[in-house]
């Protein structure tokens, strides 16, 4: 039995062919590598500025609220200076008051009250 083995170029040229085809099988396979990373890329870089965006959002309310918050502290310290202002005024009248019925019993002794 006597086995004949093909030319040297039918052996070259299915080594070529195979080699071609895992090349154009290997640029297939990295393109979808590339898209599925572009994809993935994509999608966690829309992710990012949606969170950025509600962060800003979040810190404008922020802003707007302590924006209100100094607005009414400012109230209050103005409220409070007025209030001190009129415990002082009173409390002046009530001194004066004091002094003149002091004054006034110390003039007149044998004064009552009816």
């Amino acid at each position: 039995m006597d086995i004949t083995l093909p030319p040297l170029w039918v052996w070259i040229s299915v080594l070529c062919a195979l080699s071609i085809g895992g090349l154009v099988g290997a640029g297939w396979w990295l393109r979808q590598q590339q898209r599925g990373l572009a994809a993935a890329v994509t999608k966690a870089l829309q992710r990012q500025i949606q969170h950025g965006n509600k962060i800003e959002e979040a810190l404008r309310l922020l802003q707007r609220e302590q924006h209100k918050s100094m607005a009414d502290i400012a109230a209050l310290a103005a409220a409070h200076n007025k209030l001190r202002q009129d415990v002082q005024h009173i409390a002046r009248h009530i001194g004066q008051q004091e002094r003149e019925m002091a004054q006034e019993s110390a003039t007149s002794p044998s004064r009552m009250l009816h």
